[in-house]
């Protein structure tokens, strides 16, 4: 929340609340990674997220 709106830069007049997914009514859990937190294990089929040192399993190329 922003406690002093007149803190805001002159050409943004509204500050919306973050969006969500949804699927189904009821909201959809997305982790978005930058392209360079993750790497690639080709060969164990996982993507390695490094800010959390977690494998998570992937399909595709």
């Amino acid at each position: 929340m922003l406690k002093n709106e007149d803190s805001l830069p002159p050409f943004v007049n509204y500050v919306p609340p973050p969006g969500h997914w949804t699927e189904d009514g009821k909201r959809k859990l997305i982790l978005v990674v930058r392209q360079d937190r993750y790497e690639v294990d080709e060969e164990k089929h996982v993507l390695i997220l490094k800010d959390w040192k977690m494998e998570t399993p992937s399909s595709g190329r």
